[in-house]
């Protein structure tokens, strides 16, 4: 028997494997109920999902002879949900539906496992931010609180270290200044070198040519 999940419900067991046969003496099988019975195979399935599930369908099942809606090809879906880590996988049996005349009868199966489990998080950056602006307000909280109530600040003179941000503050808008200006600068210096060349020295020039 291949490894997979086997469990028992409704007076009926089931062997489900994902991508191998379920026994060897039913080649492609993936559910097989009662040791006897395929209900799907893997060489005909179907995936459809999202980030945090997976709808598997496996088609091409044996027929049921004794019931009269269920002589075609049965089909086995298997909802596949995320659970949390560290926890083992969990299969439950959901229904057999008999009244799916369009496409035959199907069971119907919940796998709940981690592995379809989104495993993006935090990037270390975002966490770095995280836990920087943490600080930051716990330092401002306990540094206002602490001036208020010791020191008797009021307004902006509870806020702690409070030359240092002045200063940081100047040293910002130096900076922007310098960038965000510097280009205007340099045409004021020509403007007035311009301006110097243009103006009119008439009256330098007379003042040679007297006698």
């Amino acid at each position: 028997m291949a490894a997979g999940f086997q469990f028992r419900s409704e007076g009926n067991s089931y062997v489900i494997t994902i991508c191998s046969d379920a026994s060897k003496s039913h080649p492609n099988s993936s559910v097989l109920q009662d040791e006897s019975a395929v209900l799907g195979r893997y060489n005909d399935t179907d995936i459809v999902g999202r980030e945090s599930w997976l709808l598997l369908t496996y088609g091409s099942g044996d027929a049921d002879q004794k019931d009269e809606t269920c002589k075609s090809a049965r089909r086995v879906q298997i909802l596949i949900t995320c659970k949390e880590e560290n926890e083992d996988a969990s299969l439950y049996f959901l229904e057999y539906n008999k009244n799916w005349n369009a496409t035959g009868c199907f069971f119907s199966f919940e796998l709940q496992t981690s592995a379809v489990c989104d495993q993006t998080g935090l990037s270390s950056g975002s966490v770095l931010c995280i836990i920087f602006l943490t600080s930051l307000g716990i330092y401002f909280l306990i540094g206002v609180t602490y001036r208020r109530m010791i020191g008797g600040a009021k307004g902006f003179e509870q806020i702690p270290h409070q030359n240092f941000w002045k200063e940081l503050g100047n040293l910002q808008a130096d900076g922007c200044n310098f960038v965000c200006r510097r280009d205007n600068h340099r045409e004021e210096s020509w403007s007035r070198l311009t301006n110097t060349f243009n103006e009119p020295h008439g009256d330098r020039d007379d003042a040679l040519l007297r006698p």
